[in-house]
This record gives structure tokens, sequence and C-alpha cells, in this order.
């Protein structure tokens, strides 16, 4: 906590020494956004039995199960604060911190981290170099994902949406950040071709943490893995000059820690059901984005596909083995309108499927929302999401007679949420 607020004095104290000192090229900027959400969601369990040696899981009672909940809460749901300095023409450097849900880190709430902190070199609009923490170029919302204020929704779709991080790992869908990327526009009539190429490092999970039972003199926020597990990239895109139609594909390579999936589904290690770890998995991304406009509609689409090599399994108790092709697919649509300057109205539709193993998860979400700009600066927002999702996963039961056995559970969930808040630029 005293390192965090050190280096926000620090770089409060150097921010107003640079802009007083050379304030023509230095911009200093932010971005909030706070809501209040009501959620309703009611949740149910049921049982079958399972024909098929699966992941041995948590244990629960046999009998089918349901409850509802509601909550409300007000939330600053996230703050940028933007650095962006120019030296001359050619080279500006960048960086971005976010606060997160509240942040408070005297009472361990939230979260607060460095976005981006690049630097970039502009040999010419064609060919340019960044390099340092970047948002890579992946399909149309990645790099300016943090942009609230130029959103119109209130949550993004949900892959993007950090307060759902707890929810779903975006980076089986999209690549979170890179070091090093060559891109440019090239003109032709009256169209730029984009393109991008990037690499980073591994996804978030193989990152040494500061509470890492093991680092092997890695230092803290290094990647352990080698080039080859590397995070490669690339998007080519065209858009208009005249921004009103944008159409794109992306692919990345990388590697998949395959422990961080025993994780998500819950399963102990070390006490009733040891198993031993699986492999990481190469893996490959797809995406697709297209965006347009005319006389006041706008559509905004994405599509991701990931795919991952067989997993191996074993459960040192049951002695099962389970192998199988891996893959995640995620898709939105949203349609929106400027009723005039000030208001504008949006519905849009997504859906995610995520394949592992005998864990399957199918979910859909239905949005729609309006908003008012008071002025440039500050807009009102309220947004409405209805979403249901179904997942089937093996859990162990145990019968009247102390045996345990495998079983196929499957939970439905209903979800609705009404959020209002309002985006500030400052």
């Amino acid at each position: 906590m005293k390192k965090i607020s050190t280096f926000i004095i620090a770089f409060i104290i150097f921010t107003e020494f640079s802009y007083s000192e050379f304030s023509d090229d230095l911009y200093i900027y932010g971005a909030a956004q706070t809501i209040f959400l009501n959620e309703n969601f009611q949740q149910s369990f049921s049982q079958n039995q399972l024909q098929q040696g699966g992941i041995i899981g948590q244990r629960i009672d046999s009998q089918d199960t349901s409850f509802n909940k509601n909550r409300n809460s007000f939330m600053t749901q996230q703050v940028n604060l933007f650095v962006n300095k120019f030296y001359e023409d050619k080279l500006n450097f960048f960086f971005d911190m976010q606060f997160n849900q509240n942040y408070n880190s005297s009472e361990d709430l939230g979260s607060f981290s460095i976005q981006e902190a690049w630097v970039n070199y502009k040999l010419s609009n064609q060919f340019q170099i960044k390099a340092g923490q970047l948002f890579p170029a992946f399909n149309n919302l990645n790099e300016v994902k943090n942009r609230l204020n130029l959103l119109n929704y209130l949550f993004r779709p949900i892959v993007y949406e950090k307060i759902l991080s707890d929810v779903i790992s975006s980076e089986d869908f999209i690549p979170e950040t890179a070091f090093l990327q060559l891109h440019g526009q090239i003109p032709i009539s009256n169209f730029f071709i984009d393109w991008a190429a990037y690499m980073g490092n591994s996804e978030g999970s193989f990152l040494i943490s500061n509470t890492s039972p093991s680092s092997d003199g890695y230092l803290s926020g290094s990647d352990p893995n080698d080039l080859e597990k590397k995070l490669y990239g690339a998007r080519i895109g065209l858009r208009t000059k005249k921004e009103n139609f944008k159409i794109g594909v992306s692919g990345t390579r990388d590697y998949n820690d395959g422990n961080s999936y025993l994780k998500i589904l819950k399963l102990d290690l070390v006490n009733d059901y040891p198993v031993l770890p699986i492999e990481d998995q190469l893996r490959y991304r797809i995406g697709a984005d297209l965006s347009a406009n005319y006389k006041g509609f706008s559509i905004e689409s994405e599509y991701s596909f990931s795919h991952m090599e067989d997993i191996i399994f074993k459960n040192s108790e049951f002695n099962i083995y389970s192998s199988d092709e891996c893959w995640n697919r995620f898709y939105y649509v949203n349609l929106s309108y400027d009723i005039n300057d000030d208001i504008f109205t949006y519905i849009g539709y997504s859906e995610i499927l995520i394949g592992i193993l005998n864990f399957n998860s199918d979910s859909d979400y239905v949005t729609l929302g309006a908003g008012y700009r008071i002025n440039p600066w500050l807009t009102l927002k309220a947004q409405f999401i209805a979403y249901q999702q179904q997942v089937d996963y093996p859990i162990l039961w145990e019968n009247p007679q102390g045996e345990r056995r495998p079983r196929l559970q499957t939970m439905k969930l209903k979800n609705s949420i009404t959020i209002v808040g309002f985006s500030a630029q400052f």
C-alpha cells in the first residue's frame, strides 16, 4: 500500500513539473465511470449419472437445489488517468493508470494497475514501432476498451468488462497485453489498410507473483517461459478514410496455462482428490470484426474463436484419463442509433461457448440501453442486461453407502442487471 501511495505521489509531482515545463507537448487527462446496479439472479442445480469417467470435482449433496438473490450497490466502476507526451512529430510516450471497483488500498477494496506504458516511434504513417506494455491490435475494441467516455454502454461486452474478471478469463478469447508492436496504415484510394504484428509475454497466470510458492530466482511480474511460449499475433484490416466502415481479421499464437483450468474448475489439488497437473497447451485465437455507421445508425460486431490442443488429465484415485479438444467461442453484435446529437440508444446480443474436457458452458446475453450527452465531458447512461447460462460439469458424489461416483451436474443461471451511471472525462 505504501509503495503504491509513494508511486502515485511521485507521479503527480513529476507530471505537474513536466506540465509546467513542457505544457505544449504534454497532455494529462482521465476518464471515470460511476454506477448504481441492481442485480436479480436465479440459480439451480441438477444431477445426472455420469456414464463415462470425468474430472473429479467438489463434493455436494445429491439433492437438486435452487436459490434466488437480489443485490444493489453503488460503485466507482473504473477511473483511468492518462498521460500522453509528444517529442517532436515522430515520438510519443503514453501511460495509463487504472483504478477499479471502489479502489481503497487501506480497506483492500478493488484493484489498481498500470494498464499501458509505451513509447511509439513513427518512421512514417505506413510504419511505426510501439514498445512497452500495450493493448495489442486484436479485433476492434481491444485497443480502446479503457476509453469508457467513448463507449455508449456502462458494461462492455463481457470478455472486455473488468468488473466480471472473476467470472470469465478474458485471455481465453483475446490477448490482454503485448510488449512490442509494429504497425501502420497504408492509403489506397478512399481506404486505409491497417496492419499490425506484435509479441509479448505468455498469459497473465504464468507471471511470477509476490505470493508465488517458488519463483526459481525470477523477479516478480516476470514471465519464466522461453520464447516458444510467448504471445505472437497480427491483425490486418480495411477502413474508409471517413471512418464510417471498418473490417479486419486477427490471429494469435501462445500457450494456455493448463493449471489455470484446475483453479477455474475448483479442483482440490491437495486434500480429497489429488490430480496430476495438466500440461500447458498450444493455443490459437482467430478473430474478426466489422463496424459501420450511416445516418445515425451504428453497428459494431466481433467474433473470437480459440482452440487448444488436447488436454491429458489423470485422477490418482480412479485412474481416469481424459483427452479432448478444448475450445472457446465468443461474439457480440451491438446496434445503436443517435436520436440527435445528445441522445442515443442501443441494443446488443452476445454469446459465449466454452468446451473443455467434460466441462461445457453456454451463455446468452441481451442488452439494451440509452444515454444523454450533457456536454462533451459528461454523459448519463442507463443499461439493462438479461442473460442465461447453462454449465455442465462432473462432480464426485457420495452415495448413502459411502461410495464415491462421478456424476454430471448442470447449473442453470438466469440473471438480470439494471445499471444507471455516468461517464466523465477530465
